[in-house]
């Protein structure tokens, strides 16, 4: 192989090499964020859910009836 050619190939960087680790402070605080954006999230599918009459909850929908769409899949 030409030597021109040799300085053309580079390593595939990884993109976690060149990023810093975060320190506790601010794992912590995105650890905090994160929980407050999943919370949030699941509030907002409870509401919905009671706005639509579906049951919100394992227990709920563990006490409906089934509904039989009459779709079966072939034997």
């Amino acid at each position: 192989m030409p030597e021109s050619q040799k300085n053309t190939f580079h390593q595939p960087s990884n993109g976690s090499e060149q990023q810093a680790t975060p320190d506790p402070a601010q794992k912590a605080a995105l650890n905090q964020d994160l929980t407050e954006l999943v919370d949030d999230l699941e509030e907002q599918v409870a509401e919905e859910h009671r706005q639509e009459g579906v049951p919100g909850n394992r227990a709920d929908r563990e006490q409906t009836e089934p509904i039989d769409t009459g779709d079966r899949a072939p034997d």
